[in-house]
């Protein structure tokens, strides 16, 4: 995935289109979800886009062009953190990982005596969360009522991380959140040590097909989440419910594996894809499009 850094000039040549990216796109997980015009110009104004504790870059998609923005905070810190923004048309792409990975590279790169990168989303916004596992970051903190919602009661902060150390070695250093250390690290050490979880979507006309998928991950050392398999007419509250559990484990996959033999996906499937791409899951075909 070829994504980029950009440097932008929040006084001069980049303002207008800074102003214009705010406004033209909402943020449903931020505190500001909908800045307005006079908002961004006194953030501009007051240094938050640049100076000595932020710096400000557009993420650049080598195919799909300038897709967000991505600022670095708290820099005399040695432990900054980071504010994200993805336009509409990059959400539920699957990029925040990479994303992450950018920034914790231009972060070890280029600041030295920085020892760890941090980041906060709130508990509600499951793809981030996945974004921030997947890039091997660590949740550290868990702030009850911590992230505070226009119009609404505060929600839980989730605070990760990544260390230097990790991001040098390729490794992750699990937090054990027991006084014994053994609870915590244990589960932490089974979510990373495991094989990679595929979750399997497709019409029930498939059947077959999705056993033979099934086979085949299966045998790559993959952990398969299949759909469940009925012998007979399942009656429409039932199907309700078994929707409801698949899309439980497409929460639980690294990523969704659609079979559609003859290109064919049928309204659930559907359904299910676009649940995936809205929390964030990759979606791949057996027979692409």
């Amino acid at each position: 995935m070829a994504l980029s850094l950009t440097r932008i000039d929040p006084t001069g040549a980049d303002r207008d289109a800074l102003v214009d990216f705010f406004i033209s796109n909402r943020f449903p997980f931020h505190v500001d979800p909908r800045p307005t015009p006079e908002r961004v110009d006194e953030a501009i104004a007051a240094g938050r886009f640049r100076d000595d504790d932020n710096d400000s870059y557009w993420i650049d998609h080598a195919e799909q062009g300038r897709i967000g923005f991505l600022r670095f905070e708290d820099l005399t810190d040695q432990a900054p953190l980071f504010d994200l923004r993805l336009a509409d048309g990059a959400r539920g792409k699957g990029l925040a990982a990479a994303i992450l990975a950018l920034g914790a590279e231009h972060v070890f790169s280029t600041m030295p005596e920085v020892r760890r990168f941090e980041g906060q989303t709130r508990e509600d916004n499951v793809a981030m969360r996945r974004a921030f596992r997947r890039a091997g970051w660590v949740q550290e903190a868990y702030y009850r009522e911590g992230w505070p919602v226009e119009g609404g009661a505060p929600v839980a902060s989730v605070a990760c991380s990544v260390l230097r150390r990790d991001w040098e070695s390729g490794e992750t250093t699990p937090v054990r959140w027991d006084p014994a250390g053994t609870v915590g690290d244990r589960r932490e050490r089974a979510t990373m040590d495991r094989p990679e979880v595929v979750c399997v979507c497709g019409s029930a006309r498939f059947a077959d097909e999705i056993r033979a998928a099934n086979r085949d991950l299966t045998f790559a050392g993959v952990i398969v989440l299949a759909p469940g398999e009925a012998t007979g007419a399942v009656p429409d509250e039932q199907k309700a419910a078994l929707d409801s559990l698949h899309k439980h484990k497409i929460d639980l996959a690294d990523r969704v594996l659609v079979v559609n033999p003859g290109g064919y996906v049928g309204a659930s499937t559907r359904d299910e894809i676009a649940y995936a791409h809205a929390t964030g899951t990759p979606v791949s075909f057996t027979h692409p499009t």
